[in-house]
């Protein structure tokens, strides 16, 4: 018996040494190409689009050697050699060519890949595409990349200091906080694509005609294109009124991504004019709030602003909420966790109109999605022709033909992939409830709305 556990522990030991050594032996077979594996799942690695001079995000590439031996790379390079818009990092050493690249078998190494691309004469996106070649006993192996390149308008003066207009023939990159002195007027053009980096904000003591239409939309967001970045809220700071600030107009414009994308919170008194009109817009997925003002003279309609931690904040100052659609969603970009309006308390008189507006969330701890300051004084508050969640209604408040807790049912709702289609169903209890106006003869699209029995929200 012990003869056989000796035998057998022999040869368990020669097995493994064998096992070993042929772990430790470095293979020549042409084909162990073959059986390298990229984290990717695809040979393409892709890049969203990158502005010209930027660098882009890191993407990170994993490669595993499957074989059952140690390989040796000749050369791991990219394609382009050091012409190339690519730059690498491979296993900690950066450089777009290593020889000599040893991988033991069952083992990984990683790729760093960045780019950043050159200007150039082009309007539009273009292909930059190269490769990184594994160069193994003869054979090459290739991952491909590519990446769309953007020309763009870069921003990096401090004032706007005559009146100026950004154009929609190339994005506008907003580098640094940018100010438009008492007035002065910034004019962006329909189409118009403007991206903010960083922290950045659009300060206006002057006047900002942002004049999209309905079929060449004005977007504002943050420079980073790059998922998961492009949908974090917060990215950029926003728009942000001064005391001086008059007459802005906002048409077809969309807001995405900013902490508080339209900010007025300099308390100024109220003229009787109002400061800032928002048409056909949308505001969403802001960190901290979609509309923040006080004591400011806000008229909205026909507008969607939706998921963002607050939607709107105001307190004192005039209102006019027109044919709007404000709504809120947890989702995995942003929890909602305070009320659509929030109406706080000033020492200024407030005047609220809600007129032919949805003012829904879904969240069941949140009773009021319309909600009013207890200690509110000087308040002049109508409630009209709306669909609201809402359980306590001030004493204060003006409400005629409202519809209360009910769920409007909004075509799509998918919390779960962030994707929402704001038009309502055929059964939506908010279809042909609205009160005409001859203040707003077409909706958010630019579609007619019913002269007789309009319905209720931003889409007729």
């Amino acid at each position: 018996m012990k003869l056989f556990v000796r035998i057998f522990t022999l040869a368990i030991l020669f097995c493994w040494t064998m096992w070993s050594c042929s772990k430790d032996h470095l293979t020549s077979d042409p084909e162990a190409v073959n059986s390298l594996t990229f984290s990717t799942g695809i040979d393409t690695v892709k890049f969203d689009t990158v502005f010209t001079a930027q660098g882009s995000a890191t993407q990170i590439v994993k490669i595993f050697n499957n074989n059952s031996q140690k390989i040796s790379f000749s050369s791991i390079d990219l394609g382009g050699g050091d012409a190339s818009s690519y730059l690498l990092n491979i296993n900690g050493r950066a450089a777009n060519s290593l020889t000599d690249v040893i991988l033991e078998a069952g083992d990984s190494l990683y790729v760093f890949i960045k780019v950043n691309i050159s200007p150039n004469a082009t309007t539009s996106p273009f292909i930059v595409a190269d490769s990184i070649n594994f160069r193994l006993n003869g054979n090459v192996e290739k991952l491909y990349l590519q990446a769309y390149g953007q020309n763009a308008h870069y921003i990096s003066t401090a004032n706007i200091n005559k009146d100026t207009t950004w154009n929609a023939d190339l994005p506008i990159v907003v580098m640094n906080d940018i100010l438009l002195p008492t007035n002065t007027k910034l004019n962006i053009a329909k189409g118009a694509k403007v991206y903010f980096h960083g922290n950045t904000h659009l300060l206006i003591n002057g006047t900002l005609n942002a004049l999209g239409d309905s079929l060449s939309r004005i977007q504002m967001t943050t420079d980073r294109l790059d998922d998961p970045y492009n949908t974090i809220a917060g990215s950029w700071g926003g728009l942000t009124f001064g005391a001086m600030s008059s007459s802005n107009i906002l048409q077809y414009t969309s807001i995405k991504n900013a902490q508080i994308a339209i900010a007025d919170t300099s308390n100024t008194s109220v003229s009787s004019n109002y400061k800032l009109t928002l048409n056909s817009c949308e505001i969403y997925n802001c960190s901290n709030a979609g509309m923040d003002a006080v004591n400011s003279n806000i008229y909205l309609y026909n507008s969607l602003i939706y998921n963002n931690n607050y939607n709107i904040s105001i307190a004192g100052g005039n209102y006019n909420l027109l044919y709007n659609t404000i709504a809120a969603y947890s989702n995995n970009l942003l929890g909602h966790n305070n009320p659509c309006v929030a109406v706080t308390n000033n020492s200024t008189a407030l005047n609220l109109i809600v007129k032919n507006s949805i003012i829904y969330g879904e969240n069941a701890t949140i009773s009021n999605e319309l909600s009013f300051d207890t200690q509110l004084a000087n308040a002049q508050v109508s409630l009209t022709n709306s669909l609201l969640k809402m359980s306590t209604t001030p004493t204060y408040v003006m409400a005629s033909n409202l519809i209360l807790n009910v769920d409007p049912l909004f075509t799509t709702v998918n919390n779960d992939r962030a994707i929402y289609d704001f038009h309502l169903q055929n059964n939506s209890p908010a279809l042909q409830k609205a009160l005409y106006d001859n203040a707003v003869l077409i909706d958010y699209q630019g579609n007619l709305r019913s002269t007789t029995t309009p319905t209720i929200g931003a889409f007729e």
